[in-house]
C-alpha cells in the first residue's frame, strides 16, 4: 500500500472499499526502522518476528495483515526485544507504527494509507 501527499490523486475510495473494515487488521510499519526486529503477538501468541528497514523513498518498512479481527482480543508489538506495546481496542482496522527517538508511535487511521 502506498502513501501519497496529493489528496486529489489519492485512491482512497477504491483502497478503502477493499481494505477498510473488511474483517482483517492491518499493521503498517512506516518511518524510523533500520534493521530492527519487530515481534508481533496476536492473542498472546507469537504471530510474526521480522527484521525491517524503512524504504526512505516511500516511508514504508513493512505491513502485516491479520485475519478475523473479531477474534483478536489483543495484539502486542515489541521492537528489538524492548517492552511490548499492547493493544486491546481497535477503533479501525488500519494502524500505522512509527519509530522515533526510541519511541514507538501507534496510530489508528480512518483511511487506508497509500505509499508512492
Amino acid at each position: 500500500m502506498n502513501k501519497c501527499s496529493n489528496p486529489i490523486a489519492h485512491p482512497w475510495k477504491s483502497l478503502d472499499a477493499e481494505y477498510l473494515n473488511n474483517g482483517k487488521l492491518y499493521l503498517h510499519f512506516e518511518n524510523g526502522f533500520y534493521n530492527d526486529t519487530i515481534i508481533v503477538k496476536k492473542n498472546n501468541e507469537l504471530f510474526r518476528r521480522q527484521i525491517i528497514t524503512t524504504n526512505e523513498s516511500t516511508g514504508a518498512a513493512a505491513y502485516i495483515d491479520m485475519n478475523n479481527l473479531s477474534d483478536i482480543k489483543n495484539i502486542s508489538i515489541a521492537l528489538n526485544n524492548g517492552p511490548e506495546a499492547i493493544l486491546t481496542n481497535f477503533p479501525t482496522n488500519q494502524l500505522t507504527i512509527n519509530f522515533s527517538d526510541s519511541i514507538l508511535t501507534i496510530s489508528f487511521l480512518s483511511h487506508v494509507p497509500y505509499y508512492d
